[in-house]
Order: C-alpha cells, then sequence, then structure tokens
C-alpha cells in the first residue's frame, strides 16, 4: 500500500501491514498515528510534532526505511515482541529525529536498532531495554540527548564515526558500548551518569573535548548507587569541565575524610579536566563548598570537602566580632 499525506490534518491511525510507502508532506498537522507491523515501510517527508509512529516487530520483522531522507518531529516507538526486531533504517540523507525515539521494552527479545547511514539527533532518544545505534558505515551525530534508562542495557554504537556535540547530553546506567565504532566516541557534550544517582559503562575509547562536561552528583557514600561513577572499560581522554552538585542533603552530611572515585578508565586515563591539574580546588556548582581532585590510579578522586559557610553563619560571625571589639573598648 502506498499512503500519501501533502500536507493538511491527519487524524485517527494508520495500520502498514506487510510493508508499503509512507509519503508524509511537510506542512501536516494533527495527531495522527500510524502503525507499522510484519514488513518494512518505505518513508519520506517529515512527522510532525503532535504525530507518532509505532513500530512493532513479532514474529516477522518490522521496520521504517528512509531511503530518500526523513525527518522525525513527533514521537517513533520501536518495540518487539517474541523474537522479532523493529528498525529504524535508511541510505541516502538518512535520518533527522528533532522529536522523540522511544526504545521499548514490551517484553520481546529481539533486537531494537536504528541504523540509517547517517543518524542527526536533535532530539530525545531514551533506550528502556538494549539497543542498537548506528550501522557499520554510519556517521552518528548526537546534537540532542541519548539516555540508557535500565542497569542492564548495553546501548551498542557502530559507524565510521559518533559525535556527541557541545549542549548534547549522553546519560543514563548501564553499558554504552563504541568498540564498533572507528576512532570511538568524540565527545564534545555533556556526560550525566545515573539516573540521580548511578553509574554508566563505557566500552570502548572515548575522548572529551574543551566544550565537554562531565555531571556528577553526590548523595550518599555507596559508589555507583548513592553518587554517580563512570567506568570505562577501555581508555578515557579527558578534557572540558567537571561538575559536581548534592543530592537529597548530603552536603550537611559529608565531611573533609570522604572520597569520591567519580571517574575509573581501566584502559588508561589521560589528561585532566580544563583548569583543573592534579590537586586542584573545584567549587561545588549548587554553592555548598570545595573539593580537591586529584587523578590517581587511573580514577578521578575527589577528596578533603570544604564546606562554605551560609551567609547566616557569615552575618553571626561578623556581629560577635563586632560585639567582642566593643567589650574590649568599654574595658
Amino acid at each position: 500500500d502506498t499512503f500519501n499525506f501533502n500536507g493538511g490534518t491527519i487524524t485517527g491511525e494508520v495500520d502498514m501491514v506487510g510493508g508499503g510507502t509512507l509519503a508524509i508532506g511537510a506542512g501536516s498537522t494533527g495527531a495522527g498515528v500510524f502503525n507499522v507491523s510484519a514488513g518494512t515501510t518505505a518513508i519520506t517527508g517529515t512527522v510532525a510534532a503532535a504525530q507518532a509512529i509505532n513500530v512493532n516487530g513479532a514474529a516477522t520483522p518490522a521496520g521504517l526505511n528512509a531511503s530518500s531522507g526523513f525527518t522525525n518531529g513527533g514521537v517513533i516507538n520501536l518495540s518487539t515482541v517474541g523474537g522479532g526486531t523493529a528498525t529504524l533504517s535508511g541510505s541516502g540523507p538518512g535520518v533527522v529525529n528533532t522529536g522523540d525515539i522511544n526504545l521499548n521494552d514490551a517484553g520481546g527479545t529481539g533486537g531494537l536498532r536504528i541504523i540509517p547511514n547517517s543518524f542527526n539527533n536533535q532530539g530525545t532518544v531514551d533506550a528502556f531495554r538494549s539497543a542498537a545505534i548506528g550501522g557499520a558505515l554510519s556517521v552518528v551525530d548526537n546534537f540532542g540527548t541519548i539516555t540508557s534508562h535500565d542497569a542492564a542495557n548495553v546501548i551498542t554504537f557502530d559507524g565510521s564515526s559518533l559525535t556527541s556535540h557541545a549542549g548534547a547530553t549522553l546519560a543514563g546506567v548501564g553499558t554504552m558500548s563504541f568498540a564498533g565504532v572507528t576512532g570511538g566516541l568524540v565527545n564534545n557534550g555533556n556526560i550525566d551518569p545515573g539516573l540521580s544517582a548511578g553509574e554508566l559503562r563505557f566500552v570502548g575509547d572515548a575522548g572529551f573535548g574543551v566544550t565537554s562536561n562531565l555531571l556528577i552528583e553526590l548523595g550518599g557514600a555507596a559508589q555507583g548507587t548513592e553518587y554517580d561513577f563512570l567506568l570505562g572499560a577501555d581508555a578515557i581522554s579527558l578534557g572540558g569541565d567537571l561538575s559536581v552538585s548534592f543530592l537529597g542533603g548530603y552536603e550537611d552530611l559529608v565531611g573533609a575524610g570522604d572520597t569520591f572515585t567519580v571517574l575509573t578508565a581501566d584502559g588508561g586515563l589521560t589528561g585532566t579536566f580544563e583548569a583543573l591539574p592534579d590537586g586542584s580546588l573545584l567549587d561545588t556548582t549548587d554553592g555548598f563548598g570545595t573539593f580537591t581532585v586529584n587523578y590517581i590510579n587511573d580514577s578521578v578522586v575527589l577528596s578533603g570537602f570544604v564546606r562554605i559557610p551560609e551567609p547566616s553563619s557569615l552575618l553571626l560571625a561578623g556581629l560577635a566580632g563586632v560585639l567582642l571589639t566593643g567589650i574590649r573598648r568599654r574595658n
């Protein structure tokens, strides 16, 4: 079947079973839903913000193939039931995502794959189960947010390049593997381990550029469960910023003798964060105090917390000083 929507309002649901072609013209509106199952549907055009495509892989694989270029401004749900696969693929101009792509856990054991020749993410990709992003020759550019939501997830990136650009974010828990990417991960954006708080694991080399930022939250003394931890199975080259903040009032409990190993690279750690050579002081982003930053045994370690007095405490100390001065003058 072939469905051509040349603008206008799309409402209701359209079932694409066994393949066919779906062409959505620019300027379409409405909250239409397209259900793709049992075959590969060729897709072109642009999905608007209120529209959704559900790709449901079951006994027969299901997929979208954007051979002439495709932009998702709405929601794409990739789900599997049983051992089926659900795939978003494409050659030529590839796929641009400015909306949301959900890699859903619907109880299936088959694969969830985003494997166009070019994948440009400017929106969000939320992985609720293991999935693949990028094919053998794919160019993957992340300008938005890619989040792994399950500690058991393995998000496997593949391709000729993987770049997370300035302002973009790789976040969550579980494992992100770049071992199949030529040159590994080039990160110029944010790395945000945990889901307040948690552990994120990297497999494959990763390089942090000058605009990168590692975001760490501290909510307790347990690594990877109460405070964020980034574990690299391979090499990590540092650069950019390190941002540390507290969770749940933990700033009132942390002491000068507490240490926090927030990053370890089993394959070797090189470089330092910008303006943070070994032994530097780092202010927390929430203004509660400072840590000493050290690079020890291929790890980044925070220690020696010094609390910044609250303004009210400083005011009381100042008043006490004035009173003492007055008393001394009287005497």
